[in-house]
C-alpha cells in the first residue's frame, strides 16, 4: 500500500526538474528586455503607468502581434510542460509499475504550478525593479501593487498548466503534445481574440459617433467577457487589470482592481479547476488497473 505522503512529494519532486527549472525562469524573464526599453522612452510619473506597462508585457494585448511572440513564450511552455507532465507514463502499460497514480499526478500539478507560479511574481517584481531604476517611483503602494499584479498573473499561468495536463491524457493516445499545445494556444491567443473584436465592431460600428462615452464601452465589453469568454484566460487577467483605473483614466490600485475583478478571478479559479478533474479522473481510472494503488 502506498502512503498518500510518499506518492504526492515524489510527484512534487519529479516536477521540479532542472531544465524546467531553467526555462521557466529564463522565458518568465523575457518581458524584462522590452519593459527595460518601454521604461526608458515613457514618462514614468505614477504607479498606474508601471502596472500598464508590465501588464501589456507579460500579456499582451490581442490578436498578438509580431513582436509579441517572443514575450508569449513563457506562456506557451506553461501549456507545452503540462502537455508533457504525464504523458509518458499513460501510456505505459496498465500491468506496469509505472501507470499514474492519482496521488502522484496532484503532487507533480502542485509542483509545477507552485514553479511558474513563483516565476510569474518573480519576473513580475523585477519588471517594477528595472522601470525604478529608469525613473519610475520608488514607494511600498507600487510594490503592493506590481505584486498583485504578479498573484493574477500567476493564477493565469496555473490555469494554462491545467489545460496543459488536460492535454496530456489527450495526447497519451493521439497527437503530439507539441500540436497539441500549438493548437491551443492559437485559439487562446489569436482566434477567439480576434472574433471578439470582430463582434464588437459590428456592435459599435453603426453607431459611430453616438458612442461618446468609453465607459459605455468598457462595461459592455467587461460583460462580454467576464459572462460569455470565461475559458479565456488573458482576456480575464486584463479585465482585472483594467479595474485599477477608475473610467479609465485615473489609477485607483491593484487593491480596488480585485475587488472591482472578483468575478474574472473566479473564472480564472474555475476553468483551472474544470481542466484538472477529467484529467485526474482519467487518470483515476488508469491506476485503478494496477493492483499496487489499491
Amino acid at each position: 500500500m502506498v502512503s498518500l505522503s510518499s506518492e504526492f512529494i515524489k510527484g512534487f519532486k519529479r516536477s521540479f526538474q532542472r531544465w524546467t527549472i531553467l526555462l521557466a525562469f529564463g522565458t518568465a524573464m523575457i518581458p524584462s528586455f522590452f519593459i527595460f526599453k518601454a521604461g526608458k522612452r515613457l514618462p514614468l510619473r505614477e504607479n498606474g503607468y508601471v502596472v500598464k506597462i508590465i501588464a501589456e508585457n507579460v500579456n499582451p494585448p490581442l490578436p498578438l502581434e509580431l513582436s509579441a511572440q517572443a514575450e508569449v513564450l513563457f506562456l506557451f511552455l506553461v501549456i507545452l510542460v503540462g502537455a508533457n507532465a504525464i504523458r509518458d507514463e499513460l501510456r505505459k502499460k496498465a500491468g506496469e509499475s509505472s501507470v499514474v497514480d492519482l496521488r502522484y499526478f496532484l503532487g507533480k500539478f502542485v509542483g509545477h504550478a507552485v514553479l511558474f507560479s513563483v516565476a510569474s511574481i518573480i519576473s513580475v517584481l523585477i519588471d517594477a525593479v528595472l522601470l525604478i531604476y529608469v525613473g519610475a517611483p520608488s514607494s511600498r503602494v507600487l510594490l503592493k501593487d506590481v505584486l498583485l499584479e504578479g498573484m493574477v498573473f500567476s493564477l493565469m499561468v496555473i490555469q494554462l498548466l491545467a489545460l496543459g495536463y488536460l492535454l496530456s491524457t489527450v495526447s497519451s493516445e493521439t497527437s503530439t503534445p507539441l500540436i497539441l499545445a500549438l493548437v491551443a494556444m492559437y485559439v487562446i491567443f489569436v482566434t477567439v481574440p480576434m472574433a471578439v473584436e470582430f463582434m464588437l465592431y459590428l456592435t459599435y460600428a453603426p453607431m459611430g459617433e453616438l458612442v461618446k462615452d468609453p465607459r459605455i464601452v468598457d462595461a459592455e465589453v467587461r460583460t462580454l467577457v467576464t459572462r460569455y469568454l470565461f475559458f479565456e484566460p488573458n482576456l480575464q487577467m486584463s479585465e482585472i487589470i483594467s479595474g485599477a483605473w477608475e473610467g479609465g483614466e485615473k489609477y485607483i490600485g491593484m487593491s480596488f482592481a480585485l475587488r472591482k475583478g472578483i468575478y474574472n478571478i473566479a473564472n480564472l479559479l474555475v476553468m483551472s479547476v474544470i481542466y484538472l478533474c477529467p484529467a485526474a479522473f482519467r487518470v483515476y481510472r488508469s491506476s485503478k488497473k494496477n493492483p499496487e494503488y489499491r
